[in-house]
Parts: C-alpha cells; sequence; structure tokens
C-alpha cells in the first residue's frame, strides 16, 4: 500500500512544517486543538529513489500533508511542490503524484480530500493558472493552487480547510 509506505519511511517526526534544505523555502501551519497534521517529505533525499520506484513514477512532490479536525467529515491530503519558475514541471509531478498514490491506494479518492499547491519564486501567468485549475477538477476531481513565495516558508492553514 501507499499510504502506509509514506507514514512509515517519509514522516516528519514532531513537525507541523517543512523546509527544504537547499532553497531554504517551505511551508508551516501552527497546530490547533483538535487537529492531526502528519508532514510527509517523499522525495527528501534518504527516501527519494525508494519513494519514486514503490509509486513507480520518475519524480515526487517535496511534501504531503495529511491534515484532519474536528470541524472535517474526511481528512485532507494536500500534495505540495516547491518549485522555482517551472510550472509545467512541477504540474507533471503532481500529477504522477496522484497518479501513483491512487494506483497503490484507490480507497483515498472516496475518503480523503486531495488538493495540490505548487509554490513558486516568480509568477505564473493567470491563463496557465486557470487552465490548470480546470484540469485538475477535470481529469482529478481536485483544486491545485499556486502561491508565489521568494523565500521563507508560507502558512498552509487556508490549503487545507
Amino acid at each position: 500500500m501507499g499510504l502506509d509506505y509514506l507514514l512509515c519511511r517519509c514522516l516528519v517526526l514532531d513537525k507541523s512544517s517543512y523546509v527544504d534544505q537547499g532553497t531554504g523555502r517551505g511551508v508551516q501551519m501552527d497546530r490547533r486543538p483538535g487537529e492531526l497534521i502528519l508532514v510527509c517529505a517523499p522525495d527528501a533525499k534518504p527516501v527519494r529513489e525508494e519513494t519514486r520506484r514503490h509509486f513507480e513514477v520518475q519524480n515526487f512532490c517535496d511534501v504531503i500533508i495529511f491534515y484532519l479536525s474536528a470541524a472535517l467529515k474526511c481528512p485532507t491530503i494536500l500534495l505540495v511542490e516547491l518549485k522555482g519558475k517551472d510550472i509545467d514541471h512541477a504540474i507533471k509531478q503532481l500529477e504522477a503524484v496522484i497518479t501513483g498514490i491512487l494506483k497503490k491506494n484507490p480507497i483515498l479518492k472516496r475518503h480523503a480530500r486531495f488538493k495540490a499547491l505548487i509554490v513558486t519564486t516568480g509568477s505564473v501567468p493567470s491563463q496557465v493558472h486557470r487552465t490548470t485549475q480546470e484540469r485538475f477538477m477535470k481529469d482529478y476531481n481536485m483544486p491545485i493552487y499556486q502561491k508565489t513565495n521568494k523565500r521563507g516558508s508560507i502558512n498552509i492553514r487556508d490549503f487545507v480547510n
């Protein structure tokens, strides 16, 4: 199974944040009472190649956030790609990840809300973003968001609710 693999091999213990060591960019979210936040780093160096083999993909996203709160009826799985300016590559990575995860865990599609977030260092043309949003909703029934961030971490709370 894929979900147990992510939780056993890629979990970032005792954290609700992730920062890429190479770029210094990342995502974070402060824990609130009644929330479960699990951060997985499937593309980190110690597990990168094993993760790709396990899910049968060439590339994997940087971070996966599993989020559950008492207010939600089902968990949110947020796929995060920290990318410079190559938005096309980020989109292809996320598509491969979605396909790989759902191939290993088809039941997740019915029991979790998937969302995707691309964090870029530059702006993305609105037409590209709009077209990508439409395609992700049509093909995967999931929203995709884009956020510009040149350095540091962004708060992802708005993306998991």
